[in-house]
């Protein structure tokens, strides 16, 4: 018997080398300055990759939650990419975008929100997540990428939970694993991602002076301190006052570029929580189409240009005032996401008062009202970014597109285009479907319309 043990363990040992070498996370990314034979480098870092078949498989974007009793989560120190913004009017989350390396228990892992109908096709990624409110799940299985569709609800055996924290907020994930459940579902092979970065380890020309960056997302806990390193050429992250940790390396997450992207945010109508409009548990739409303000900070500097997207397939680019597009450091990205009415500062060591980002103009439509030419919003082809032409827009958030007040489920008022670019989702496209009222805008969440209506909602003002 113990012969046969002796055997039995050894064979265990092979399975599991074997299962390391073959395993879609072994591969890594090689240090900085170094070039493989085969020149592969991986797409959303610039850096070489030791293995070009790293860059065969899927990126995984994996929603992560952001909430003071999650942190601090694991794996975020190994993404190539994290974006952080607003669910909800007090709540934050993260999608961490996983390609060029993997981190064996990534989470707490959460329910996917409405602005992850575009990161799946911005990184041409699998979306890992734990469930999502009726309306925001029908949306994801009716979009163009609903066969790239990784729920936990459906998919148990993918994720883990830990049962010394309590649920909902114990659920993790390995990336060997998620890939390796892409790989049996024939999902995992070479992305065609819609970014239009470039990298240049030389920092461009140009920029102001900026060690310090502050975000003030509405709950203290929240917001978020970049301080640069000079000494390591990194950005170092603060949240709510405290250091913020990767769970897995014990080490302070930091970044080579933090790109502050400003864009429309629109409450919805749709409830993440309770079953009471109150406003700030409406579900948030960050319209990432279209252009806005932005600013690159990178080696200590702040670049400020815009981005650009004007179509769903087209890639998502930096560019500045000359419309050259801005080359990131090679190395991970944190992509910050704030709306138009926020006011972010960066600031030099030692200068308090600091300067307050760009912000791109004004959406059309009026006052609070403005916002229409959303997912289902919009009047006809061609309504701006802001309220919708020719009513569109409005209704959904109680206010109509010229601003005066409208009952959920009414079309918007008069309002002129915005001065914004032409929005890509006129009428109602790219997979919602146009509401009641008049231009396609307004409808309830019941009638189909959850993205349409109006802008910003803050509480008080449900």
């Amino acid at each position: 018997m113990r012969r046969l043990w002796g055997v039995a363990r050894v064979l265990m040992g092979v399975v599991v080398l074997l299962t390391g070498l073959l395993s879609p996370a072994a591969a890594s990314p090689a240090p900085a300055g170094t070039t493989p034979a085969d020149g592969a480098v991986a797409p959303f870092t610039g850096l070489p990759v030791r293995d070009s078949k790293i860059l065969t498989r899927r990126p995984l974007a994996i929603k992560v939650a952001n909430t003071v009793n999650v942190r601090p989560q694991g794996g975020l120190s190994k993404a190539d990419v994290v974006i952080e913004h607003r669910v909800e009017y007090n709540l934050t989350r993260m999608t961490a975008i996983f390609h060029s390396q993997g981190a064996e228990r990534v989470g707490s892992i959460r329910s996917a929100r409405l602005p992850d109908m575009e990161w799946p096709v911005i990184f041409d990624a699998v979306l890992c997540f734990s469930g999502a409110s009726t309306e925001v799940r029908k949306m994801l299985y009716e979009s163009d990428f609903k066969e790239r569709l990784l729920e936990q609800a459906l998919n148990g055996p993918a994720y883990f939970r830990d049962p010394k924290r309590a649920v909902p907020h114990n659920l993790y994930a390995s990336t060997t694993t998620l890939w390796n459940v892409a790989q049996k579902r024939g999902w995992n092979k070479a992305p065609e991602p819609k970014l239009g970065w470039t990298f240049d380890a030389a920092a461009p020309a140009g920029g102001s002076a900026a060690s310090n960056l502050k975000i003030p997302y509405p709950t203290r806990s929240d917001r978020v301190e970049w301080r640069y390193d000079s000494k390591a050429g990194r950005w170092l992250r603060w949240q709510g006052g405290a250091i913020h940790k990767d769970a897995g390396t014990n080490t302070q997450l930091s970044a080579a570029n933090v790109v502050v992207l400003t864009a429309v945010h629109v409450a919805t109508p749709i409830l993440e929580h309770g079953t009471v409009d109150v406003g700030i548990n409406r579900s948030i739409e960050i319209q990432v189409w279209g252009e806005g303000a932005l600013t690159v900070y990178r080696d200590g500097k702040a670049y400020p240009g815009k981005w650009v997207r004007p179509e769903r397939q087209s890639p998502l680019t930096f560019l500045d005032a000359n419309g050259q597009v801005i080359p990131l450091k090679p190395g991970n990205t944190w992509m910050q996401l704030v709306p138009p009415d926020m006011t972010v500062t960066a600031c030099r060591s030692g200068n308090r008062g600091g300067t307050a980002a760009p912000r791109p103009p004004a959406p059309g439509g009026g006052g609070a009202g403005g916002g229409g030419g959303g997912v289902g919003g919009g009047g006809g082809p061609g309504a701006g970014r802001g309220g919708g032409g020719g009513g569109g827009g409005g209704g959904a958030l109680g206010r109509g597109a010229g601003g005066e007040a409208r009952p959920r489920g009414a079309g918007g008022g008069q309002g002129g285009r915005g001065p914004g670019p032409a929005a890509p989702r006129p009428g109602g496209g790219r997979g919602a479907r146009a509401g009641a009222g008049g231009g396609g805008g307004g409808g309830a969440v019941g009638r189909r319309s959850p993205r349409a209506g109006g802008g910003w909602l803050k509480p008080g003002r449900a």
